[in-house]
């Protein structure tokens, strides 16, 4: 009521404000005696002051600004005379201000408010130029210095009232926008910000010495640190703030020539060190911890959040300044990246003022006084490092630094919180109780509200921290956007890259995947593409510079540890491989546990990223796009790291936790899926009551055999040992489920308790193998093949493209029947899910047919998944390739086989050749449909599905990825020729089939064709094969020579097995022996009376093996 009667007019306000002022100071009767009345007029005074200062045309005018200024001469005095009246909180409930019916907030606590209306009849003093001597201003500059005459740290009244003019009281719930707004502003006048306090600080080292003063409250500061560092000293902070802030101001000649007290400059200096978190109580653990809490846990966070960062960026900018940006000598910029832990492999390569900056970015904490709008009116922590990037030399490599500590930083909070969630997840009760729900649905979110959390009453999904995970997503990406200009790093760069996808995941929204998307194309083509030229001018070129994003993104994306090079990696490796130490870790002398877990949320990152730098590189076509074209090198840089680099990255991990699955023993899988903390004891143990049970039970076995044998069946159908078998096993089950009540109850953990030095030391080694476990089964396998699926998800072009490079682990991963895949069902779901996925990539085939296809794929394979292919050596003196590893043997398919009839029905429908990729990567279906003796229903069109895609061996259609295919092609047909289904295949035959498997290059400067290639058509499937194999070995043999001569002729081998079936016994097989020969002679192959050439002298060799063949023809 007071400040509406205030808004009426000028003489309306004068006279409100002037009867308030008067009741307080005692000069009307009745006046203000109690906290509590104070606190109301309090609140109308701060509330008419908002008004004033949001109208300037009340106080523009120099009559009305006079005015003004005496009134506000006339109220500090009377705040400041009753303000030390005030020491406690007033206890009564008010009715909000505005708030339009019964809404309780929170009581009026007038010490809080009373500082706010003089901080805003401060900022009307000096808007009016009311601050002479012994004026209200002056007395409010009295009162504000006051704590630091007789400074104890116990009251509080320093932190309260200096801090006071960073970080205001709250007192918004009682002045809503409408009241106190005016006709320009309608939320009111700013209170506070930083031209306020800047103001008053240089006045109160300037009028009233304060600065001796302040050096006493740091000194104190560094002797409770020194005592213990548990407690974070938030008054020393202050008080260095409030020097470094008068320094920089350059409000005065005295404040330029300023120097700080040696122990406020030795505090901030040990910033730019490592161990800067134990010498300086600036950086320590417990003074960062509390500026990371968030403005919901009290005004401490909020002040120490702004502090920090802003003492770090005005002592850059104040060094730089003073220095004329030359190196000072002896000192080290504050925040900086350290090159010799860079070198190391340390996973924190910054200075201590670096994490400072990272825990404020992280969690920023803007401070907000009593307008909603206030808080543009502070720097925030991107402003305090776009100030720090801007003034540190370039040699402290400060944007790389941020950078560093940022990642480290928003990785140890996820992971904090990740753990946090785990510990509590056990139970629906816990679950709620760590993340409330609110099920009132009837209300919108509430997105403001009274309390410094600003949070008002969200709560579960809705709540402001439920996306977050330990940190402020929008701020971290923010970060990232602004520093990616200055990286240096490749390291560095690809930190930023991630954390400009903090908070997202792969299932946000088309809208906001279109907004990353444009976003990611601007800093490809603005930041990153200079960044990878620049690098390129080395001698690597910019492909090092790439492999190094990918290598990075792979150890983010498909990575349980965050793992670094270093120096010391190839040492560390050779070591690994000598045996003489398995220690992964970065640094020498250190142990594993030393390299960082990736959370949960940096791999959402990741995925995120990936898909958005996928729906780039989709739009890039290799073959017909120019990658030097300025338009078109974005997409090409996104093509190259998706398709050309980062996959291969992937493989190596995907085989490598594989390879560590497949190593795991079925006791193995048992004990990581025990609960952590009992003492695991397997199955037939002498020390468990597994091998009690067992035992018991094979006692009870043998009498149960005898029984059985003995039983006669009564009258009825009544079995005697059947009837105790099911009491037996009934018992059984209730033994079981008891056991498994106990174990779950306290009375378990209490026996847990009770265990034996060897059990606990047992205990001790089951928990740190279980975490190994834990470390592939739950974490690497479950992220690698999330961040496959990821990548191919992006861009169905992407996703065909990476076929032939995932396939294979892919399959692996889907078919291996190890205890690790088969006995965790979300891996062998996850793996059948990422083959489905990557079946979804086969764009010539319809996406809804991609698990159909994914099943044909695993019932292509035989057990042997993951092992290398166990080929036999050809006879021919062939030595298999041990280097390359087949995912699996390709085993005949059942009869029938829905999904591989479907497969090859879509694949011959087609039409047409699929590309290289899609059919290298479903070419198994093809081979399973035609091994075995067995025709399988509706897989008749394999043969001819294969031999429409050997035009892509040679000619105009030739594919890279079916060529390669060309020796398991032929090895197919052949295979197909040793059975007698064979006959029931025309147009094409088998014998075309295989013809068409060898067409070649017609000139070229190569050979034609490899060893390896031909080397089917001259083993026990070919040349040594049964009838049907060997005439058609020989056939292609002479439609080879037709085109190649010298390439038959001149080989022994071949000409050794052609000369060799020359002489069959058989015609058919002699006939066709004999024409392949006259062709490679150039004699008339239908000319059967013209004597054969002789061979060569080296013919003979090879025959010698052959005296041992088992099949007495040859």
């Amino acid at each position: 009521t007071l400040i509406l009667l205030a808004k009426l007019g000028e003489k309306s306000f004068s006279l409100v404000t002037e009867a308030i002022a008067s009741a307080l100071t005692g000069g009307t009767a009745g006046g203000l005696t109690n906290s509590d009345l104070r606190a109301g007029a309090y609140a109308s005074l701060e509330g008419i002051g908002r008004y004033l200062l949001g109208n300037s045309s009340l106080t523009d005018d120099d009559d009305v600004s006079a005015s003004v200024g005496k009134l506000a001469d006339k109220v500090l005095g009377a705040l400041t005379s009753c303000l030390p009246k005030d020491k406690h909180s007033g206890a009564s409930p008010t009715t909000a201000a505005g708030g339009g019916g019964t809404t309780e907030a929170p009581p009026l606590v007038a010490k809080e408010v009373g500082t706010n209306a003089l901080l805003a009849w401060m900022q009307l003093a000096r808007r009016t130029k009311a601050t002479g001597e012994k004026s209200g201003y002056d007395r409010g500059l009295d009162h504000l210095a006051e704590p630091l005459a007789k400074y104890n740290a116990k009251d509080g009244e320093f932190r309260f009232r200096l801090g006071s003019l960073i970080v205001p009281p709250p007192s918004s719930a009682y002045l809503s926008s409408s009241l106190v707004g005016g006709e320009r502003n309608g939320d009111g006048g700013t209170v506070g910000g930083e031209t306020l306090f800047e103001s008053v600080i240089v006045d109160l080292v300037e009028k009233k010495k304060i600065s001796k003063g302040l050096e006493t409250v740091v000194d104190a500061a560094i002797k409770k640190h020194s005592t213990s560092d548990a407690v974070a000293q938030v008054d020393g902070a202050l008080a260095v703030f409030l020097l470094v802030t008068y320094r920089s101001s350059g409000a005065s000649a005295s404040s330029s020539k300023f120097a700080l007290p040696a122990s406020a400059a030795k505090a901030i200096a040990a910033g730019s060190t490592v161990k800067g978190h134990d010498a300086s109580f600036l950086y320590s653990p417990s003074l960062l911890d509390a500026a990371a809490r968030g403005s919901g846990t009290g005004s401490d966070s909020g002040l120490l959040n702004y502090v920090l960062h802003r003492i770090v960026a005005l002592h850059t900018k104040t060094i730089y300044k003073a220095s004329d940006g030359r190196p000072v000598k002896g000192d080290q910029p504050l925040v900086r990246l350290i090159e010799k832990r860079l070198e190391e492999g340390h996973p924190r390569p910054h200075s201590a003022a670096a994490r400072a900056l990272a825990v404020c970015a992280s969690n920023p904490s803007p401070p907000i006084s009593s307008s909603s709008s206030s808080a543009s009116h502070y720097s925030s922590v991107h402003v305090s490092l776009k100030t720090i990037v801007t003034y540190s030399p370039a040699a402290a490599r400060a944007a790389d630094a941020a950078l560093f500590a940022t990642f480290a930083e928003v990785n140890d909070l996820a992971l904090k919180d990740e753990s946090a969630r785990e510990a509590v997840s056990d139970t629906p009760a816990h679950r709620e109780r760590f993340d409330p729900i609110d099920e009132t649905f009837n209300k919108l979110p509430c997105t403001g509200g009274g309390g410094s959390g600003g949070g008002g009453s969200r709560r579960g999904k809705l709540s402001a921290t439920a996306p977050h995970r330990g940190y402020d997503p929008a701020s971290v990406r923010k970060l990232a956007n602004a520093l990616l200009a200055s990286v240096t790093n490749g390291e560095a760069m690809g930190r930023a890259l991630v954390l400009s996808h903090a908070g997202t995941t792969q299932r946000i929204n088309r809208r906001q995947r279109v907004a990353l998307v444009g976003y990611m194309l601007d800093a490809l083509k603005e930041r990153v593409l200079p960044f990878v030229e620049k690098k390129g001018e080395g001698e690597g070129g910019d492909d090092d510079a790439v492999d190094g994003l990918a290598k990075f993104l792979a150890v983010c994306g498909a990575s349980s540890k965050l793992e670094y090079p270093g120096k010391n990696a190839e040492d560390e490796k050779k070591k690994d491989e000598d045996g003489r130490s398995q220690d992964k870790s970065p640094e020498k002398g250190s142990s594993s546990k030393d390299v960082p877990n990736i959370s949960p949320s940096v791999h959402e990152a990741t995925t995120s990223l990936l898909n958005t730098l996928g729906g780039i590189a989709g739009s890039f076509d290799a073959e017909f796009d120019d990658a030097e074209d300025e338009e078109k090198k974005p997409y090409a840089l996104a093509y190259k790291l998706c398709i050309e680099k980062l996959p291969s990255h992937l493989v190596d991990r995907l085989n490598e936790a594989l390879t560590s699955a497949e190593s795991m023993t079925k006791e193995d899988v048992a004990l990581f899926q025990s609960p952590k903390g009992v003492l695991f004891r397997p199955p037939g143990s002498d020390n468990g009551q597994g091998g009690a049970a067992s035992g018991a039970g094979g006692a009870a076995a043998k009498p149960a055999e005898k029984k059985q044998k003995g039983g006669k069946k009564k009258k009825g159908g009544f079995n005697a040992f059947e009837d105790e078998e099911w009491e037996r096993q009934v018992k059984k089950d209730l033994a079981k489920k008891k056991k498994a009540q106990q174990e779950t109850s306290p009375a378990a953990a209490a026996a847990e308790k009770a265990l034996t030095p060897e059990e606990k030391k047992r205990l001790d080694e089951q928990t740190l193998r279980r975490e190994g476990l834990s470390e592939v089964l739950a974490r690497d396998l479950p992220r690698i093949l999330a961040t496959i699926r990821c990548l191919c998800d992006s861009d169905i072009e992407v996703g065909n493209a990476t076929l032939p490079a995932f396939g294979p682990c892919a399959i692996a991963a889907a078919v291996s029947d190890c205890p690790a895949l088969s006995g965790v069902g979300a891996l062998r779901k996850d793996a059948f899910e990422t083959l489905s996925t990557l079946a979804g990539c086969v764009y010539e085939i319809e996406e809804v047919h991609a698990p159909t296809l994914a099943r044909a794929l695993v019932i292509s394979f035989s057990k042997g998944a993951s092992k290398e292919r166990n080929g036999e050596d050809d006879k021919n003196g062939g030595a298999k390739d041990k280097s390359s590893k087949d995912p699996s043997m390709v085993a005949a398919l059942p009869s029938p086989c829905a999904s591989a009839a479907c497969s090859i029905f879509e694949m011959e429908d087609y039409g047409d050749c699929l590309s290289g990729n899609s059919f290298s990567f479903l070419f198994p279906i093809v081979r399973a449909a035609l091994t075995g003796p067995r025709n399988v229903p509706g897989c008749d069109a394999a043969l001819t599905v294969l031999e429409r895609h050997c035009s892509m061996l040679a000619g105009d259609e030739v594919d890279a990825k079916v060529k390669s295919l060309r020796k398991d092609m032929a090895t197919t047909v052949l295979e197909l020729l040793s059975h007698d289904r064979c006959r029931t295949f025309a147009n094409p035959s088998p014998y075309e089939a295989l013809i068409a498997c060898y067409v070649t290059e017609e000139g070229g400067s190569g050979p034609a064709l490899a060893a390896s290639e031909i080397a089917p058509l001259l083993g026990d499937r070919g040349a040594l094969g049964c009838d049907n194999a060997r005439v058609a070995a020989m056939e292609t043999l002479a439609s080879i020579a037709e085109n190649h001569q010298k390439l038959v002729k001149n080989n022994p081998l071949i000409e050794n097995r052609i000369w060799l079936n020359c002489f069959d016994a058989k015609d058919r097989i002699k006939s066709a022996a004999r024409k392949a020969w006259r062709v490679a002679h150039g004699q008339d192959a239908e000319d059967e009376t013209t004597p054969l050439a002789p061979p060569s002298k080296m013919y003979a060799v090879p025959l010698l093996p052959l005296l041992s063949q088992e099949d007495t023809s040859i």
